[in-house]
């Protein structure tokens, strides 16, 4: 079989270049002038959209102010919480006796959990108990006296609220109390023999001073109108009684005679004196006797006596 090629067609006759052919299957490109206007449009789009972005974010910051301002940077801290305060002790109560006060109280029922309690009297600070504790014995106190207490709850430095007691100390037993100091002596005469004349009435000063430097004991007795050896007393509970010598209750012929004393005193009344339980009062006898002697007969003379302590 025989090809046959068309022959090819002239361009035509008009002085111009000939036309170029495109590749087959590629889409025509727009003209030049219709190119840059599509890329400015795209531009103008673009550039609008980051002005209205700008824009938005000027307006926020403006809103919320400086933002180089350290307020506006970071919020202030918020203030640490306070520590929680502890609950009061409950039922606080006191059992008096004349040289001891008992406390007893129950834990606090609300609150933080105590550290200590605090014990105080009068506003003194007795002392600080740990926790748990639910009693406390102060040994201090003295008789017929008016105590407040105070017990504090402690928990890491913050305190609860009082609680409070009130207590008065009964009076002690008059055989606790000290006898020591001047005693102003009223004495009365209720017997006597051998005598030519003596007072019905005389009044004395004795010293009565204890062999021990606290409480109770045995006391030396000195009749302060004389120079005589002291006797000794000897403590039974309230009562005290010995026997001695003296030079100074009888005369004979204006020469002291030797006296046999026998001195029995008994506490009758005390208080507290200088932060001691002291007796105040003594009642009691003396009894004083004398031999023969100096060319005088025998002779006796018994007294009632009552001391006041007044120094």
């Amino acid at each position: 079989m025989n090809i046959i090629v068309p022959p090819t067609e002239s361009a035509p006759d008009g002085g111009g270049s000939t036309g170029s052919l495109d590749h087959p299957g590629e889409t025509p490109g727009p003209p030049p002038p219709e190119r840059r206007r599509r890329r400015q449009t795209i531009l103008t789009a673009v550039a609008g959209v980051v002005i209205l972005a700008v824009t938005a974010l000027l307006i926020t910051i403006a809103g919320r102010g400086d933002s180089t301002s350290p307020a506006a940077a970071s919020p202030p801290p918020s203030p640490s919480p306070s520590p929680s305060v502890p609950g009061a002790v409950a039922d606080l109560e006191a059992q008096a006796r004349p040289f001891e006060v008992t406390l007893r109280w129950g834990a606090p029922s609300a609150g933080a959990t105590a550290d200590t309690y605090g014990v105080y009297r009068d506003g003194t600070l007795l002392e600080n108990l740990e926790a748990g504790s639910s009693t406390f014995v102060d040994t201090t106190v003295l008789p017929e006296q008016e105590y407040e207490y105070l017990v504090r709850t402690l928990s890491k430095g913050v305190s609860s609220e009082d609680a409070t007691v009130d207590v008065e100390t009964p009076a002690a037993p008059l055989a606790l109390a000290r006898v020591a100091g001047t005693y102003d002596i009223r004495a009365r005469t209720t017997s006597r023999s051998g005598y030519d004349d003596y007072p019905d009435q005389q009044t004395r000063a004795w010293s009565l001073k204890p062999r021990c430097k606290e409480g109770t004991c045995d006391v030396v007795w000195r009749d302060l109108a004389g120079k005589d050896q002291p006797i000794r007393l000897s403590r039974k509970g309230p009562s005290y009684r010995g026997s001695g010598s003296s030079r100074t209750f009888a005369l004979c012929q204006g020469v002291p005679a030797t006296s046999s004393v026998d001195v029995a005193l008994t506490v009758e009344k005390a208080k507290v004196v200088k932060g001691r339980w002291i007796a105040t009062r003594l009642t009691g006898t003396l009894h004083h006797a004398e031999s023969a002697q100096l060319g005088c007969g025998t002779s006796s003379i018994d007294l009632a006596v009552r001391a006041i302590r007044v120094g």
